[in-house]
């Protein structure tokens, strides 16, 4: 029975006593989603993936782990530009490749029918990074190839975890060793959720044991895929990991989704979940306001620890929770105007729409209205302002979504317009085709209600 002692630590050396010698220890550093070349044509966000996956590399570096273990979507696009693939192999060059060898070693599973091969059965360098693929930078065209095979050909990456069926999955374990420690490492890249529920379903989906003596291996398996229900087919229920799979699992890393959730979490107390969630905000979303936070972990034979760190280069990021953190600050703010209220999330502070004398019924409503948000949108690049000061590491430009309801006969306005304001004080200005970036948006409670009273 393996036992957990769970800590936390903010960039910090562990501080802990083992049961076994520190031969026997793996230290693993677990990320997902890094989605190098997000915004490649932003020229203010374009090298906010990098610069968190560099960070990520070199905090593994200094804390000295054994590997780095990624759940999918290290690149943003399936066939990412040549600036993000050289950037990325320059930078696991740089601190991955040391000239100690790997304390860990890969040990040969014999099951050479097994349709999970491990396209770099080598370790190249002393930190080497373990992948699966994603949903954004999954195998496709000729070859069913990915970018992801392109770095393990290299040498760069282990890449693992790629179904070579559309019909059936068998997943063969990547055998790890460190002295008296060994993992068995499972992986599944990106399928679409109703085609691998549908396997699941029909019992298509199986994990081959380790060779020799099963309950000495630490059992972990990372998976790329919805966690959250998102239709009746649509994502994968952790049920199945523990009715489905005839192995026993210890535990999870469940890439893909993009909530950071620290501690793991227990399903019916036989494995643990990890949900390392994104390294950087892709949308500017309830879910990505959270601090993006890594997870690192040392490994034994009958313990494991836990611990993360926080960001510190994805640009300001003061979530709308009061995190202090060094990312890029999203800062979201909703307006109800019909209430004449105005509720700021992250400071939960109130302002009367009546004390700046917003009457709807105004001739020059609609100009009030845009001076009154940018008015509060200013607050917000101050309030980040003052904090950077605290963060020399943080970038200076912060995500702000500014929410207004205009429920009770409130005008709107030219988004765009609007936002042109704000060029060189918000980072999220320059966007096009990315509704979900936008610095404002409007909502009208009165016209969704009269929409659901015309449909009944």
């Amino acid at each position: 029975m393996h036992s957990a002692c769970l800590t936390s630590t903010h960039m910090f050396p562990f501080i802990t006593t083992y049961l076994f010698p520190i031969s026997s220890v793996i230290f693993i550093v677990s990320a997902s989603d890094c989605h190098i070349g997000y915004m490649e044509k932003d020229p203010e966000r374009r090298n906010d993936s990098l610069n968190t996956f560099e960070e990520l590399l070199q905090q593994a570096r200094e804390q000295k782990v054994d590997m780095i273990l990624l759940g999918g979507d290290l690149f943003h696009h399936n066939k990412p530009a040549r600036y993000f693939r050289y950037h990325c192999m320059r930078l696991l060059k740089q601190y991955c490749q040391r000239d100690e060898p790997s304390p860990i070693e890969i040990i040969p599973h014999p099951d050479e029918t097994s349709s999970f091969p491990v396209t770099n059965n080598t370790l190249t360098y002393q930190t080497p990074v373990f992948s699966v693929h994603g949903n954004h930078d999954n195998p496709s065209g000729l070859g069913n190839l990915c970018a992801l095979d392109v770095l393990s050909e290299a040498g760069l990456i282990n890449h693992f975890g790629k179904a070579l069926s559309h019909e059936s999955v068998e997943m063969c374990p990547v055998l790890i060793r460190k002295g008296q420690t060994k993992v068995a490492l499972y992986g599944l890249g990106s399928i679409t959720d109703k085609a691998l529920h549908g396997m699941f379903e029909k019992g298509k989906v199986s994990m081959s044991e380790p060779p020799v003596d099963v309950q000495s291996w630490f059992s972990m398996f990372v998976i790329h895929q919805n966690r959250a229900y998102r239709g009746d087919k649509e994502y994968i229920p952790e049920s199945f990991l523990d009715e489905k799979l005839k192995v026993k699992l210890d535990l999870v890393i469940w890439g893909h989704e993009h909530d950071c959730q620290l501690d793991p979490v227990w399903y019916k107390k036989r494995f643990r979940i990890i949900q390392p969630g994104s390294t950087i905000a892709t949308s500017i979303v309830k879910g990505e306001t959270k601090q993006k936070i890594e997870k690192s972990f040392p490994q034994t034979v009958f313990q494991l620890q836990l611990a993360h760190w926080h960001f510190a280069m994805d640009k300001p990021f003061m979530n709308a929770y009061g995190s202090s953190g060094d990312q890029r600050q999203i800062h979201e703010m909703y307006k109800d105007t019909a209430d004449h209220r105005t509720t700021d999330v992250h400071q939960k502070s109130r302002l009367k729409f009546a004390e700046h004398r917003l009457d709807p019924g105004d001739v020059d409503i609609e100009s009030k209205v845009e001076e009154f948000c940018a008015e509060q949108i200013n607050k917000m690049v101050e309030a980040v302002t003052r904090d950077n000061a605290s963060f020399p590491k943080r970038p200076l430009l912060p995500l702000i979504k500014l929410r207004v309801d205009v429920s009770g006969g409130y005008p709107t306005f030219n988004k765009r317009r609007f936002a042109q304001q704000f060029v060189n004080k918000v980072a999220n200005v320059r966007v096009h085709g990315h509704d979900e970036q936008n610095l404002i948006d409007f909502k009208d409670k009165d016209e969704r209600k009269k929409t659901v009273s015309d449909r009944q």
